[in-house]
């Protein structure tokens, strides 16, 4: 299975500033791009099945909001 999340942001300097920061950082198998205009970042990684919380979800979100952005679409 497959998460797909949907960043937005008002700038795509911010946008831009995501996605480099998710690059660099120890996010496993994540893989990022750009859309609309720059202004949105999807992201998209594999949900495997651990006898642990997975924390990538809820670790997105967190710096997406300390940058000035928010979750728009999460399938």
């Amino acid at each position: 299975m497959q998460a797909n999340i949907v960043y937005g942001f008002d700038s795509s300097q911010l946008a831009s500033r995501f996605l480099n920061k998710v690059k660099a950082e120890d996010f496993r198998g994540v893989k990022t791009s750009l859309s609309n205009g720059g202004l949105y970042v999807r992201v998209k990684y594999s949900l495997v099945e651990t006898d642990t919380f997975d924390t990538t979800c809820a670790d997105l979100d967190e710096l997406a909001a300390m940058m000035g952005g928010s979750e728009v679409s999460h399938s």
